[in-house]
């Protein structure tokens, strides 16, 4: 495994019913893991790494026809493992990716997936998203979002953006609530989002007290 893999926490699996196991709270690389609270259940937060590799794949296979497609723009039927390793196999000191999990301890089972790709230029990324059909509309996408931008921030970027497919109506209102403006394009038929990292953070807090969404302490 190359060196860029260093700074990523491997989260070992043991039998802890409570998740005392696994480091809590802010790194060395100041990404912050822990259990959160969504709605009636609590959910684990923390940096992919290759070791998700078979829980992204069971993830993508979880997924329904529109899920896939609305996340990749296409039909997709099959990710080889060698596309899943590539996902997991994430640079955290460049590009950012979170994991929600339901199990962290035991079978890590993943929920969500957030993440950001650092453009060229170094002061705007790619962002995009994927929760489980069976998670939605607890406001774990626009959580990430806030998490992706308190590190992103932090490390001088100054701007999101995404490319987001004109049925995917949830995605675009959570862009266009986080301050995101619409830009139109004569070549593709995505709708395309620019979202300031600093409107992103203005409007964190209500948005975690409008869905019920915190951090529990352990």
């Amino acid at each position: 495994m190359r060196e860029i893999f260093a700074n990523v926490r491997v989260m070992k699996k043991l039998d802890a019913k409570d998740g005392s196991c696994f480091p809590m709270g802010a790194g060395d690389d100041g990404i912050e893991t822990s259990w959160v609270h969504f709605q009636n259940r609590r959910l684990f937060l923390r940096p992919l790494n290759p070791e998700d590799m078979q829980a992204l794949l069971e993830f993508f296979y979880s997924h329904d026809a529109e899920t896939v497609r609305l996340r990749y723009g296409y039909h997709r039927d099959t990710m080889t493992r060698e596309a899943a390793a590539k996902l997991v196999s994430v640079d955290q000191n460049k590009d950012h990716a979170l994991g929600i999990f339901a199990d962290p301890y035991g079978h890590a089972e993943l929920r969500a997936i957030g993440r950001y790709y650092l453009d060229a230029g170094g002061k705007s990324a790619e962002v995009a998203f994927v929760v489980h059909e069976a998670n939605r509309h607890a406001g774990i996408a626009g959580f990430l979002l806030g998490e992706l931008a308190t590190v992103a921030k932090r490390r001088g970027v100054l701007e999101f953006w995404a490319s987001v497919m004109p049925e995917n109506r949830a995605m675009a209102g959570l862009f266009i609530a986080a301050g995101g403006v619409e830009s139109t394009s004569d070549v593709t038929v995505e709708r395309e989002f620019r979202i300031p990292v600093d409107s992103i953070l203005k409007s964190r807090k209500k948005f975690l007290e409008r869905k019920g969404i915190f951090r529990i302490k352990q």
